[in-house]
């Protein structure tokens, strides 16, 4: 989870586009989740929560893709974004494997 922050980190650099802090927070808030259910001697979590998670990270996947084509700003590395968005949606269950 930490290797994909950092590569958010880089493409909110190039690109500015606000999805990538939204896509930081989210995975920020689920490791910080993780680490208290860790703590609490607890193993999984709630269905509720999983779904809730599964929806607000297609949700910021949906809001990178409109950034992506937006064209209110010149996007240099709009191929480059759209192959990372695309394989954020493909791998989307690795992306959360650790939790």
């Amino acid at each position: 989870m930490i290797h994909l922050i950092r590569r958010l980190k880089k493409k909110k650099e190039k690109t500015e586009h606000e999805w990538c802090d939204k896509m930081i927070e989210l995975l920020s808030d689920t490791n910080k989740d993780r680490n208290k259910k860790i703590k609490e001697e607890k193993d999984m979590f709630e269905n509720d929560y999983l779904k809730a998670l599964d929806e607000k990270y297609l949700q910021i996947l949906e809001e990178a893709k409109i950034e992506n084509e937006s064209k209110e700003n010149i996007n240099y590395f709009k191929k480059e974004e759209k192959s990372f968005i695309n394989d954020l949606v493909k791998y989307k269950d690795n992306s959360f494997m650790g939790i």
